[in-house]
């Protein structure tokens, strides 16, 4: 017998940005990521695989705005990755909280896709 999760997909408005990505990082802090931009000119690619979630942010009073997330791989070296000029951001959740994915839509066209998954033990 299969078990299904039912997956909620919506849209995050901009005016709750830091309120959301501060309560998204506290639930998810260590949790394994990989980070996808997804680039209609130059294609796909993976710019962090497998590695420790440790935030992300939107800086909305900055200009360009900007949102940065932060990751650590097993070294404990930090990445954080630039998405200037953010437009959109939608958040796709499982039911049952074992893994989670975003999407964050660029005013240049690209999309940085995130998909979490909860750490093993």
């Amino acid at each position: 017998m299969a078990i299904e999760t039912a997956t909620k997909t919506r849209e995050i408005r901009r005016e709750d940005w830091s309120h959301f990505f501060d309560e998204f990082s506290r639930r998810h802090d260590g949790w394994l990521v990989t980070s996808e931009l997804l680039d209609p000119k130059l294609g796909d690619q993976v710019e962090v695989e497998n590695q420790a979630f440790r935030g992300i942010v939107a800086e909305v009073r900055r200009n360009p705005k900007v949102i940065e997330i932060f990751t650590e791989n097993r070294e404990k070296e930090s990445t954080t990755n630039v998405i200037e000029e953010p437009t959109r951001v939608w958040i796709d959740e499982s039911g049952d909280d074992t893994d989670a994915a975003m999407e964050i839509d660029a005013k240049d066209g690209t999309k940085t896709l995130l998909r979490l998954s909860a750490p093993p033990g």
